[in-house]
């Protein structure tokens, strides 16, 4: 499977999507690299830091037209996403809230191509006081004063506008923020049937959110730590998504060749999400066209394992000459749930082939018999429904 930190990364890449080809046009890897960056570096810290790092990153800005957002012609993309997707949710803001962001937003640029000024560096955010709006604004009830020309800044404007706007969100809608983002988290790592979520758990992780001033890691560390993230109806609940298949595949059994193929093919390119919501998730990833994609990949990988890494793979467990041990050893890792008597019984019979189980520490002497039967029973696991869970 993937750790934590890649699986946070994985959250926030999706929270907040940022498509590398939109309108036949590219968001360049490296403002994508840097926007990945961030999230490495400070998805587990405080999210009103993160939304002000965001509002400003060079691949949301790109993304979502902030490049383009000028005086008398504001761009309110990112002002709805803002508020609708990134921080309340919807119904506690206005159009006039909107609007008003955009203008605040105005002005700012990214240095994206060799031939464009780069005050701040290449691919570097910065801003030109020409294109900013310096009229008063009101958002979400809070006044923004006109601005004179002699603090139409880049550091000013930052401080007192872009920063501001993000702190009033925090100090106007706290509640509603603490809610909107838990529940993403719930149903990020617990389940991700919207009808299925535990509301007494997420209105904890809200409170334990806003208590803690919008740190995530007292939240996540309060969900990791329950009973509820460990109750057997939550095992085995999450439907993998192509990287976690793919790569869990990879770093658990053999790679499949083309990882990154095969994560397309099963409908997920990283960096590349089909739009601003992000992926859907949950049943979407298994349909009638990615199921069978899954399978052919696991067989693939599995397939093309030589005998001396097959080997090398049932070594890797302790005591794996015991057949009920390796096959428990086996199940745990590649399973969410524990085995049923009937399926390790088959999976037992699998590698021993009417043997008795004591003549297996014998049959794993001869290599290529034993490779075969291994590869054949990781054959019969892979096709498990609940393979496709964790």
């Amino acid at each position: 499977g993937l750790s934590v930190d890649e699986k946070i990364v994985g959250f926030y890449s999706n929270h907040f999507a940022t498509e590398f080809v939109v309108d036949l046009e590219f968001v360049q890897a490296p403002l994508l690299w840097r926007q990945n960056d961030l999230f490495r570096r400070s998805g587990l810290g405080n999210y009103r830091d993160m939304m002000t790092a965001i509002t400003l990153n060079g691949a949301m800005l790109a993304y979502l037209g902030g490049n383009l957002n000028v005086v008398g012609r504001p761009n309110e993309n990112y002002g709805r996403e803002m508020l609708e997707l990134y921080t309340t949710g919807l119904g506690e803001y206005t159009e006039g809230d909107i609007q008003e962001a955009a203008r605040i937003l105005t002005g700012w640029k990214i240095a994206r191509y060799s031939d464009e000024a780069a005050p701040n560096g290449m691919f570097g955010t910065y801003f030109i006081p020409a294109d900013h709006d310096v009229d008063a604004k009101q958002f979400l009830g809070t006044s923004f004063p006109a601005r004179e020309a002699d603090s139409n800044t880049e550091f000013l404007v930052r401080r007192d506008e872009v920063q501001r706007m993000i702190e009033t969100i925090f100090a106007q809608r706290p509640a509603a923020i603490a809610r909107f983002i838990a529940e993403k988290f719930y149903r990020f790592f617990v389940y991700s049937n919207p009808t299925g979520n535990d509301e007494g758990v997420i209105d904890a992780m809200a409170q334990t959110f806003q208590s803690n001033d919008f740190e995530i890691e007292p939240m996540l560390k309060q969900l990791f730590k329950s009973a509820h993230f460990f109750d057997n109806l939550n095992l085995g609940a999450q439907i993998k998504t192509p990287a976690e298949f793919t790569v869990g595949l990879a770093r658990q059994i053999a790679e499949p060749g083309d990882i990154a193929g095969a994560m397309a093919a099963e409908e997920q390119v990283l960096f590349d999400p089909p739009n601003v919501s992000g992926w859907t998730g949950y049943r979407d990833w298994v349909t009638t066209t990615t199921y069978p994609v899954r399978a052919d990949v696991a067989r693939t990988a599995i397939s093309g394992m030589s005998d001396a890494a097959t080997i090398a793979m049932i070594k890797q467990y302790p005591e794996f000459d015991d057949v009920a041990v390796l096959v428990e050893n086996v199940a745990a890792t590649l399973l969410p749930r524990p085995l049923s008597d009937g399926r390790r019984s088959a999976l037992e019979g699998r590698l021993l082939q009417g043997a008795p189980s004591y003549e297996w520490a014998d049959i794993i002497l001869s290599e290529p018999t034993a490779a075969q039967r291994f590869r054949d029973m990781l054959l019969d696991i892979s096709a498990l429904p609940d393979f496709q869970l964790c």
